[in-house]
């Protein structure tokens, strides 16, 4: 089949052939979900492309639907508004400039993108197994509305949060934002991380993982929340030593046995501690953290957002200890070495710090303050 002349046409690629859409802004129709093969399809409209048996030449805009292969769409150098529908395969699908609509199916699908490319896009169906890659910037804020279910991303580090892809609503999780290693080109990935009891935080940090506590408490600062730790003596398991220490501050305001945080150690706390009876504390992401040698930790892209200086040791550097971290947790204070023009905005403080992005050694200061240490081994 061909286009005729300047007309905006609708090529179908139902059977084997070739398919010319000439001149205009042509559109090509291929529904091939019954193919179990990868699929690979990379435009061009000035180039003949063959895939799956057809040979097409001229067409801008695309409406595919793949099968159970790992396919690989990409309409890169036109500016239309694309479909890609692909099944259970894992899959890799970049719409290019305008807004397209993705869905990738079951299986674990990357949306590979700029990110103005990806502005006003729409995946049909992201799920905590697949990724949006933005490819050319690294960043670490972005904000999710699950009412409207607009993702918005923050990728020029100002608080702008320009770049909006149009998700489902009411998704179930936490989003990550993972920016790449200093040494690799520059790209963010996006997740969508496991929330198993549903209070806003992700599985990879939550220290409750299946009993929801969106203000994370923990007291003892073990690790595990209050609501999930009535190990009062720290043994490891909740037993008889911890009902005594618990009855021996019954009805006080005792901040570690006050399990709920109502401010009151009472009847509705001993209900917990008894739910949590002859078990280990937890579980809390601490638990997924591998082990480490007590002199070496190896940090894996670990982002510290909170920290506090323990030691000033020069004009240029400063012992650290991280509030919150994403990814190994290290064994013992981690060393950074940072900029005497630094040093005092960070001695002792519990909150992010405003920073424009700075490298200095292997740390890369981030805006709103995200500290990120990548593929670094730390001698403390």
């Amino acid at each position: 089949s061909s286009g005729i002349g300047d007309r905006h046409d609708l090529l179908f690629a139902g059977v084997k052939g070739t398919h010319d859409g000439f001149t205009g802004t042509d559109a090509l129709y291929a529904d091939w979900s019954e193919a179990t093969a990868d699929i690979f399809w990379t435009n061009d409209p000035a180039q003949t492309v063959a895939v799956n048996g057809i040979s097409v030449r001229g067409v801008e805009r695309l409406l595919i639907a793949t099968g159970s292969g790992d396919d690989v769409l990409a309409n890169l150098l036109t500016n239309t508004n694309d479909a890609f529908i692909t099944g259970a395969g894992d899959d890799t699908l970049s719409g290019g400039a305008g807004q397209d609509a993705l869905t990738g199916g079951a299986g674990a699908d990357r949306f590979v993108d700029t990110a103005a490319n990806l502005h006003q896009d729409t995946i049909t169906d992201l799920s905590v197994e697949d990724v949006i890659e933005v490819t050319g910037v690294r960043f670490g804020a972005l904000r999710y509305n699950s009412t409207t279910g607009v993702l918005e991303l923050d990728t020029s580090g100002n608080g702008s949060f320009a770049t909006r892809i149009n998700l489902s609503t009411g998704l179930a999780g936490e989003f990550l934002a993972t920016p790449s290693a200093l040494v690799d080109a520059a790209s963010t990935q996006v997740r969508l991380m496991l929330d198993s009891d549903g209070d806003g935080v992700g599985d990879f940090r939550d220290n409750a993982i299946f009993s929801p506590n969106a203000d994370q408490r923990d007291t003892d600062g073990d690790g595990y929340g209050n609501v999930v730790d009535a190990d009062l003596n720290q043994d490891n398991i909740v037993d008889f030593f911890d009902l005594s220490m618990f009855d021996s501050v019954f009805f006080t305001s005792d901040a570690d046995a006050d399990l709920n945080g109502d401010g009151q150690v009472d009847f509705f706390d001993l209900s917990i501690l008894d739910d949590l009876f002859g078990k280990p504390p937890g579980p809390s992401h601490v638990d997924n953290q591998p082990a480490l040698a007590p002199a070496t930790a190896l940090l894996m892209e670990a982002d510290l957002f909170d920290f506090s200086v323990l030691e000033q040791q020069t004009a240029q550097a400063a012992t650290a200890e991280p509030a919150l971290a994403y990814g190994p947790w290290p064994a013992e204070p981690v060393e950074l070495v940072l900029p005497a023009r630094l040093a005092g905005a960070l001695v002792q403080t519990s909150e992010p710090v405003d920073l424009d992005t700075a490298q200095v050694q292997d740390v890369e200061l981030m805006a709103m303050g995200v500290y990120t240490l990548t593929h670094t081994e730390m001698m403390v």
